[in-house]
């Protein structure tokens, strides 16, 4: 037998393909061994071009404002410019809310700063907060920083994640990723969940022109883009945003508020060029009223409310899971809220989440724990006695204001001895901490006969189960027919409306009530 011997060129054709396989097995190893971090910041560098995003906002089929998301480069890194501008009735007239967020960011998509500023008439606020060596510092007006975090990763937030998906893989059907965020305004630290889910062709306008014969706007030119919708929770209801492969944003569905259609610049603003009182009765009768709660509120039985939309469509499961947790439980379309200790529900182990404004370094957060451990004396100073407590200490030092400019941070609800309802249930989430409870804020609603009352409160993890507390009203217990809408932002009622546009609350009769 003669073994085969092969000729120069065929040595020559081995020795290729040996190199063409050791070069894809080293490239391989490598892209296996690179951090996201790594992936991201190369592929952003081949895949990432200015450009802008615009929105017409619309509560069921009324438009009601715009919105506008731009990419822009820096050297080195990126920033993201949002914008969101959204029209209110008042006394017959039209107020136009808008707030202006940039972000800034490293090439890996790293956010290191956030600027955020709301104007509403003659009222306007400032934030911006600071992401740099291991620590989260939240400013705002040009007062002293009010908040400094320590952080483990660097959060996204949900302007950025779009990005971050599109560039790592993450736009892949069934999906999830986790990542740390900073959601609301002024919010907290929280954690981002981001499911991929159905892909689909979005179809939009990008360019219009007016028609000469009777100057309105018509669409000039429709462009198309594939997405991937993905549902983003953090904080409050989900939402459904609808992501093309370069991070886009082609659409954004919200479980009851604002739906984002993407469209031309000319064609989102036209709506808010109508100042007529016509168009502020139609507003005023689309919205539902939302006043901010001043009173008591003392329910204590269990309360179920029936959720549907004000424009008759049906409302999506999947966008309104994150309204369970703590004391409440979705049923469908009903939300029950239980009375405390009366339900355990699933098992709530989410984390706490970390509020930049809660001022754990001021010293006058021992003094309040302190004299609510020298007012139980020698009772048994069990959670449910530490939480009485507290709130009764809390309520000698501070009073609720509802003005817009009320402290909402710890450290100036202490100096002020005045805050929004926020500001306290975050002066009584910090106490609570210090004296070894677990506690998170609350953001919510009262249901009122033609609307909403917006309110804060707090919730302390008792025995494996969520109590809510009331400090801002002086209430050990707050009363059940408070409906928790997110765990963070603030309970002013402009800045809730967006999420509540679509929302109507019907109370249900309980077992007990029912003849």
């Amino acid at each position: 037998m003669q073994l085969y011997r092969p000729s120069p060129r065929a040595w020559a054709a081995i020795g290729v393909l040996a190199a063409w396989g050791a070069a894809l097995a080293w490239l391989g190893v490598r892209r296996l061994t690179q951090t996201e971090s790594a992936i991201i910041s190369a592929e952003a560098a081949l895949r990432l071009a200015p450009g802008a995003s615009w929105f017409a906002l619309y509560s069921g089929e009324l438009p009601v404002g715009q919105a506008g998301i731009t990419l822009d480069t820096l050297s080195p890194g990126y920033q993201i410019l949002e914008t969101f501008s959204m029209e209110t009735p008042q006394d017959a007239m039209i107020l136009r809310s808008s707030r202006t967020t940039v972000t800034k960011l490293s090439g890996a998509l790293q956010v290191t700063e956030i600027s955020h500023r709301s104007i509403r008439g003659g009222w306007s606020e400032s934030w911006r907060a600071a992401i740099a060596d291991g620590r989260f510092r939240l400013g705002g007006d040009g007062d002293s920083l009010p908040g400094d975090v320590e952080i483990g990763v660097a959060p996204t937030t949900t302007a950025v994640a779009p990005f971050r998906l599109a560039l790592s893989g993450g736009l892949v059907e069934g999906r999830q990723r986790l990542l740390p965020g900073y959601a609301g305004w002024p919010g907290a630290l929280v954690r981002l969940t981001m499911t991929a889910g159905r892909d689909s062709m979005a179809v939009f306008a990008d360019s219009a022109v007016m028609d000469p014969a009777t100057g309105d706007l018509l669409v000039a030119h429709e462009d198309s883009a594939r997405a991937r919708a993905v549902v983003i929770s953090g904080d409050g209801p989900a939402e459904r945003w609808w992501i093309d492969a370069r991070g886009r944003v082609v659409g954004i569905e919200t479980a009851f508020g604002l739906r984002w259609v993407r469209t031309d610049f000319d064609l989102a603003t036209r709506a808010l060029r109508d100042r007529s009182p016509e168009r502020a009765a139609r507003l005023t009768r689309s919205y539902p009223v939302i006043r901010t709660l001043t009173r008591p509120a003392e329910t204590a039985t269990p309360q179920r409310f029936l959720l549907s939309r004000r424009d008759g469509m049906p409302l999506d499961p999947v966008l309104l899971a994150p309204m369970a947790g703590g004391r409440q439980e979705v049923r469908g379309d009903t939300l029950v809220v239980h009375r405390a200790g009366a339900y355990a529900g699933a098992v709530d182990q989410e984390p706490i989440r970390r509020d930049p404004l809660e001022g754990t370094a001021d010293p006058r957060i021992e003094e309040i724990v302190a004299r609510a451990r020298t007012a139980l004396g020698t009772r048994s100073a069990d959670d449910n006695a530490w939480i009485t407590a507290l709130t009764t200490e809390i309520a000698t030092r501070v009073r609720l204001d509802t003005a817009e400019r009320a402290a909402v941070g710890v450290s100036q609800a202490l100096s002020a001895r005045r805050a929004r309802a926020e500001g306290i249930a975050r002066l009584f989430v910090t106490a609570a901490h210090a004296a070894g409870l677990p506690a998170r804020l609350a953001v919510g609603i009262r249901p009122v006969a033609d609307g909403f009352e917006s309110h804060a409160w707090a919730e302390v993890r008792v025995a494996g189960r969520w109590r809510s507390v009331d400090p801002a009203l002086g209430r050990a217990e707050a009363s059940t027919d408070l409906i928790r809408v997110t765990r963070g932002g603030s309970s002013n009622p402009w800045r809730l409306l967006p999420q509540l546009v679509q929302l109507r609350v019907v109370g249900v009769p309980t077992p007990e009530e029912a003849p």
